[in-house]
């Protein structure tokens, strides 16, 4: 009987074990131009947590869906503006309404690498001048076993710049903190 028990145990020691490291495997990033693709469904609902987390206020949650890089990088910046950490809150509540709604803008693809994936976003417009684009971009990383929002970016304008080429994504990825290494 002592066998048995002790047989039983080890094995429900190894499922768990086996269960914990599978649970915290990496889920598959992928390129994809498919919004309705799995993994691009999840990265937007990470980052409409994020924008919620921001127009709340909500520090516990905005830094349990940031990359550690991105949260340390706010809160440097916080320093450097000379406010208490307590200010977070509120300066989140108040850059909440720059942010990009990316439900409101076309998806035009997600380019990834194993544990990280840049997603874009354009829509066309019209204003006084003429036809305008705006482009949003974001980063997800798989860190600490979540998906967390890095990087944030957003650039619109006249489509046609002045000295005549066209307003492109080029703006946004053209940035080193958008690169997939």
């Amino acid at each position: 009987m002592r066998g048995v028990l002790r047989l039983l145990f080890s094995l429900c020691v190894g499922l768990t074990l086996v269960s914990q490291a599978t649970r915290a495997q990496t889920p598959s990033a992928v390129s994809t131009a498919d919004r309705h693709h799995p993994f691009v469904e999840h990265a937007e609902r990470r980052y409409r947590q994020y924008l919620a987390s921001e127009s709340q206020g909500d520090t516990a949650a905005y830094k349990e869906v940031r990359t550690r890089q991105a949260y340390e990088t706010t809160m440097e910046q916080l320093k450097k503006l000379g406010k208490a950490e307590s200010d977070l809150g509120p300066m989140l509540k108040r850059v909440a309404s720059m942010q990009s709604d990316v439900s409101r803008l076309t998806f035009v693809r997600c380019d990834a690498r194993a544990r990280v994936a840049r997603l874009l976003y354009e829509r066309e417009g019209v204003a006084a001048q003429g036809p305008t684009l705006e482009f949003a971009e974001f980063m997800i990383h798989w860190e600490d076993g979540a998906g967390r929002i890095g990087w944030v970016g957003h650039a619109s304008g006249p489509a046609m710049r002045s000295n005549g080429e066209r307003l492109t994504a080029d703006v946004l990825l053209g940035d080193s903190r958008f690169a997939l290494d």
